[in-house]
Parts: C-alpha cells; structure tokens; sequence
C-alpha cells in the first residue's frame, strides 16, 4: 500500500470512529502524514507545501 492510501486508510478509520481517544487521533493522523510528507518528491518546499496542505484539506475533512 502507498502512503497516500495509508493515509486516506487513516483518515477513514477516524471517521468511521474505530480510531478513538484525542491522543490516539492525533498520533495517528501525524504518522500517516509523516509518512506521506517522507514519501513525497518535490522540486520545492513551495510545492511541498501545496501537497501536504491540499492533502490534509482533503483527507481530514471535519464534520460540521
């Protein structure tokens, strides 16, 4: 599995709540993006930005 699915994978099972507990949540989601960041292969900390940004924004969307 690729980190980007690792990712969503977590994502998923925060919302779906079999992630549970601040800590827990929170450790979690840093990993998976840790992991993400790690993996990425970019020309520029501007363009590093932009993915890890529009990654999170997509991936841990907040309920209202």
């Amino acid at each position: 599995m690729d980190q980007l699915s690792q990712l969503e994978d977590t994502a998923e099972k925060i919302t779906s709540m079999e992630i549970r507990g601040a800590g827990r949540i929170a450790k979690a989601a840093a990993v998976a993006l840790r992991d993400y960041a790690k993996s990425l292969e970019v020309g520029s900390i501007g363009e590093f930005s932009r993915h890890i940004e529009s990654c999170f924004k997509e991936t841990f969307k907040t309920k209202q």
